[in-house]
């Protein structure tokens, strides 16, 4: 399997390097692109609001994000585990092994795949600091 693996690697590197084919990571169907973002969503008749990362591009927070991401995006999830998913880390936007752990643990916590990264699933299991005209209110779901 791993000659096999290490072959097919080879073959798609030879014939991407003539400019016939390439290999590339995309995201799952389900997905609209890599969270690049924040969009504030009101969540309740009082006006109270979540923000939760979103793709620019389309509008959409059924995004994904992965170590190795930077941004607004990954700040807002850093906020949602310190403040309302119980994971102790610094909301420094930077999407590391520490934020992949925490999201791992309140993943598994609040019963979506606990592979640290965030997707659609996640966004709708974990909890998200709810605000009112800029004051925390506590924590919500998103839909």
């Amino acid at each position: 399997m791993r000659r096999f693996i290490a072959t097919l690697t080879a073959s798609a590197a030879m014939l991407g390097g003539l400019g016939l084919a390439s290999l590339t990571t995309a995201a799952p169907a389900h997905a609209a692109g890599w969270c690049d973002g924040t969009k504030s969503v009101v969540h309740t008749s009082y006006g109270h609001s979540i923000s939760l990362p979103v793709n620019r591009a389309s509008g959409s927070t059924d995004c994904i994000m992965s170590e190795g991401a930077s941004g607004p995006a990954v700040t807002a999830l850093q906020t949602a585990l310190l403040l309302c998913n119980n994971q102790n880390l610094r909301t420094d936007g930077e999407f590391g092994p520490i934020t992949r752990e925490a999201l791992a643990a309140a993943q598994a916590r609040s019963g979506a795949t606990p592979d640290g990264v965030y997707g659609p699933e996640t966004r709708r299991s974990i909890l998200w600091p709810s605000y009112l005209n800029g004051t925390f209110t506590g924590c919500a779901v998103s839909s």
